[in-house]
């Protein structure tokens, strides 16, 4: 788990996703792996905590749809 990321993405952060931060003031939303692989990308100073949880909430729920088909 990400500490830093963990007032921004509340319990998603205990799952696995976590915020990658660039230079140039975008900011990303990760999940359970090193980084290469972004779920999404937001201008830094435009998106909410709100938002960065949604995409954690999309991801989440497509991989619980994923787990149940291939069941």
């Amino acid at each position: 788990m990400y500490v830093k990321d963990k007032p921004i993405l509340g319990d998603w952060a205990d799952q696995g996703y976590f915020l990658k931060e660039y230079v140039d003031h975008i900011v990303t939303v990760c999940y359970k792996d090193d980084g290469t692989k972004e779920l999404a990308a937001f201008e830094q100073s435009q998106v909410t905590p709100e938002v960065l949880q949604k995409v954690c909430e999309h991801h989440h729920a497509r991989l619980a749809e994923l787990a149940v088909v291939s069941q």
